[in-house]
């Protein structure tokens, strides 16, 4: 097994030695330097596992250190521990608006600074593990979603380019097909493209968010409205019969194109994933200040650990059930939840199905 290697800046040589001593004893690789350009130098040569830093130093401090690292790609994921003498509540805040991912006051413990290392790098081990994840996923996914419209479009475009280059007539009606296939595997991928920008639009977002996202926006929920857009997404399936909506009228802060972007999310999901002539109820009530809605229907519905990892370019059991799409309806609503901070809980039924229930502020 491959011991994991620290990076420790420190201008005080005491402390310093203390430090290499201490973790070189609990079996790690450890990298010392005085001050922040020498922890340059030791970067550019390899990349430890965890970088552990003093604050105050002679010339570059830490944190002018740790936003050079953060803005260099290769670096900008290194766990990074704060070392300092300093205790106060704004010298700590700023240390993590920068990235820090955790900040230790001196006088400090051999326990506290091992801990925090040991659960830095158990972090970085999950987020390795999420990343291969998703790229199997992405791997796994995205070369059928593009490919199966892809031959369609390929393929008539082909018999289309042969008649005419043998100057063969092809009946209107073959043609008007050709077209329409044509057409709606374009429209396929183009919405496969769109629905990728929006998520990471979202996750952009997402990274800035400030204590103000929420309140600079505003909906107004009508029965008349949602139905409308509701009904459009079931007639394309034939089960506009099979909406039972009861919208409460109310005002919530969320932008209009979000609260439509996750109702029509939830309730296609809802139409593909149950069958016909069962019902999907969506329901909206106030209750105190806060606005309830719920997207309710039979189908098969998801085992809890399948909701908990509930994210994009991630499809359950598509074995067992065709499945168009690269799993991002419900990654994206989850990210909207974040960002305009409002509870998502999603169960699977007693009686099966699937039940979403979002809570908004009422304005």
């Amino acid at each position: 097994m491959n011991k994991q290697k620290i990076l420790v800046i420190e201008d005080e040589e005491d402390v310093l030695e203390g430090i290499v001593e201490l973790l070189s004893s609990d079996g790690f690789l450890v990298d010392a330097a005085k001050c922040a350009d020498s922890g340059m130098k030791c970067l550019s040569k390899s990349l430890p596992d965890v970088i552990v830093c003093d604050i105050m130093m002679p010339g570059m401090n830490g944190y002018e250190f740790l936003k050079i690292l953060k803005n260099e790609p290769r670096t900008a994921v290194i766990p990074f521990i704060f070392l300092t003498a300093r205790g106060n509540r704004n010298s700590h805040r700023t240390g993590m608006e920068l990235g820090a991912d955790d900040y230790i006051v001196k006088p400090f413990s051999k326990a506290e600074l091992t801990t925090s290392i040991q659960s830095q790098i158990s972090k970085r081990s999950l987020l390795t593990k999420s990343i291969d994840q998703l790229k199997a996923d992405i791997g796994a996914m995205l070369p059928h979603e593009f490919r199966t419209p892809l031959s369609g479009i390929l393929g008539f475009a082909e018999i289309i380019k042969s008649a005419a280059a043998e100057n063969k007539q092809i009946d209107i009606d073959d043609l008007k097909h050709y077209a329409d296939i044509i057409y709606q595997s374009g429209q396929r991928i183009l919405q496969l493209v769109k629905k990728q920008e929006e998520y990471f639009q979202l996750i952009s977002q997402l990274a800035k968010k400030s204590e103000n996202t929420v309140s600079s926006f505003k909906s107004h929920i009508q029965q008349f409205t949602i139905s409308t857009i509701l009904q459009n997404i079931a007639s394309r399936l034939e089960r506009k019969a099979d909406l039972v909506i009861d919208i409460e009228e109310a005002e919530v802060k969320i932008p209009f194109e979000y609260l439509c972007k996750i109702l029509s999310e939830l309730t296609d999901n809802a139409l593909k994933f149950s069958k016909p002539a069962t019902e999907i109820k969506i329901t909206g009530k106030s209750k105190d200040s806060r606005y309830i809605l719920t997207i309710s229907d039979k189908g098969h519905g998801m085992a809890p650990s399948q909701i908990a990892q509930i994210t994009a370019y991630r499809q359950f059991d598509r074995n067992k059930y065709e499945q168009q799409g690269m799993g991002l309806g419900l990654a994206t609503i989850k990210a909207i939840s974040e960002l305009y901070s409002f509870p998502l809980v999603v169960n699977t039924n007693k009686d099966g199905g699937l039940s979403v229930e979002m809570q908004f502020e009422i304005s």
